[in-house]
């Protein structure tokens, strides 16, 4: 028996969750949208869960394979995913599958090339519906390939999987846009900005500078509206990869 993942959570505050362990934020939201469709807690399948260290620095790939495991346990079809060119499937996925995605993997790009919506895809004696999964990061386009024919109450296990996927994409690329959020601040306010991240008061800041703090509080006030956040902490918690 796995432990659920509320249980790992005991003793991180709520409003920080999402900024200090965006991948298990996004575990957590998996198990979520799944919990409401059962009475029962989900259990996480798979063994490196059981070590609060280990779920902690989950990394992007494994979080990919967990949430196609969980979902192809409750929906009992067979889910494979395709990103940046590459064929992802699940921990469960068997040997068959990985050899007709393999074998036919330039006809399957070729024909899921340009889709826009979801498309019904025959491969001999294999159909598989093809959903496109848009992100806001480049342009950047997934595709998720479910065993069909399926059950019409199956459909909502397909939207949760798609939101769940595009959050993954999305936190993987968060560097990138939280650098062009720092590039929205002036020259003055990257200066406050990165003495903040090291600790420094406001009036260690306006000392540093040769400002007034009331000048300071001006420049952290503007710098936490262009920033999305509410107070020093979640600055820090945000932005840790630059210190």
């Amino acid at each position: 028996m796995f432990p659920h993942v509320y249980d790992l959570l005991d003793d991180v505050e709520a409003s920080d969750f999402p900024l200090l362990y965006p991948y298990t934020y996004i575990l957590k939201q998996l198990v979520d949208f799944v919990d409401k469709l059962s009475d029962k807690k989900l259990h996480l399948p798979i063994a490196f869960f059981l070590h609060r260290k280990e779920i902690f620095s989950l990394n992007y790939m494994h979080l990919l394979k967990t949430t196609i495991s969980c979902y192809e346990r409750y929906m009992n079809q067979p889910i494979v995913l395709l990103i940046d060119e590459e064929i992802i499937f699940s921990y469960d996925s068997s040997d068959d599958i990985k050899y007709f995605f393999y074998k036919n993997e330039s006809y399957l790009k070729q024909h899921t090339a340009n889709i826009s919506r979801p498309t019904l895809l025959q491969y001999g004696l294999l159909s598989w519906l093809v959903f496109p999964v848009q992100t806001t990061i480049n342009d950047r386009l997934a595709l998720i390939f479910i065993s069909y024919p399926y059950h019409d109450d199956e459909n909502y296990f397909i939207t949760c999987l798609i939101e769940t996927i595009i959050l993954i994409i999305q936190e993987k690329y968060r560097e990138q846009f939280l650098t062009l959020e720092i590039e929205q601040l002036s020259e003055r306010e990257r200066q406050v900005f990165f003495l903040l991240l090291k600790g420094y008061s406001n009036k260690e800041i306006a000392e540093e500078l040769i400002l007034s703090e009331h000048t300071i509080k001006n420049h952290i006030n503007n710098i936490f509206q262009k920033l999305d956040v509410k107070r020093r902490s979640h600055l820090i918690a945000k932005f840790k990869h630059l210190l």
